[in-house]
């Protein structure tokens, strides 16, 4: 029997050809994926960061407005508080808030005793309201909203429709007259529903209390006080040496 045997060539393949190569039509559905992830998710967390800086923008307006009213309780015969009179050592509040989105809170000064409205804006054009106004029951509420900067506005649907009920009221223009309980009366000219023009503060009994001038929604110039007793001061520029108050928790 022979022995011989023919045997087929063994065909030799290298490292390379063995392995497996990644197919193209994978990459590419992979970076649709990604890419679709990312249309997905990055809007809902610059969405959630938003929200998170507008909580903090808030918490921080709260505590200027708590101090600005233990402020005006304390100082019974001022009209106005200044950031440097509200925060520092010794101060209602003990140091001042870092930004979260590049507000500045110093721009929120000087806050007047009847202070309806507090806005900060943030470096992106957002403006961050609070605001006072009445339910549906004519009682006083306190509101937040945001304003974006292509108008779009952000809160509970009551204060939104509140808000806009407000805007809708206030293109008012020349003097306007507010009246307290306790008799003491401000008047505010304004122009396009901003203040704009002279302000004065009367005593109850009608004697000058203080006065003021806004350009454009903002004071110019000094504000005028006048004690019952004493001269008349600029409450922008006097530091008042008495002042004695606790901190805000």
């Amino acid at each position: 029997m022979s022995t011989d045997h023919s045997w087929a060539p063994i065909r030799e393949f290298s490292a390379d050809k063995r392995r497996r190569r990644f197919p193209w039509e994978a990459g590419a559905a992979l970076i649709v994926v990604i890419a679709l992830l990312g249309w997905f998710l990055v809007p809902r967390y610059l969405e959630m960061k938003r929200a998170r800086q507008e909580k903090m923008i808030v918490d921080h307006v709260f505590k200027f407005l708590t101090g600005a009213d233990q402020f005006f309780l304390e100082h019974a015969d001022r009209l106005f508080v200044r950031h440097d009179e509200m925060v520092g050592p010794g101060r209602l509040l003990q140091q001042a808030f870092g930004p979260e989105a590049g507000e500045d809170y110093v721009a929120l000064f000087p806050i007047r005793r009847d202070h309806a409205e507090l806005a900060v804006k943030t470096v992106d054009g957002r403006r961050v309201i609070w605001f006072m106004y009445d339910d549906a029951d004519g009682k006083l509420q306190q509101g937040v909203v945001t304003v974006r900067a292509k108008g779009e506005m952000t809160g509970g649907s009551e204060e939104i429709t509140a808000y806009r009920q407000l805007l809708g009221r206030e293109k008012r223009d020349g003097p306007q007259v507010k009246q307290f309980p306790d008799g003491s009366r401000f008047e505010t000219t304004y122009r396009s529903g901003v203040p704009h023009g002279p302000f004065k503060a009367f005593y109850p009994d009608g004697k000058p209390w203080g006065e003021a001038n806004y350009e454009n929604g903002l004071i110019t110039g000094p504000c005028w006080n006048y004690p019952r007793q004493g001269a008349r001061f600029d409450e922008l520029s006097t530091v008042d040496p008495s002042r004695s108050l606790k901190s805000v928790p």
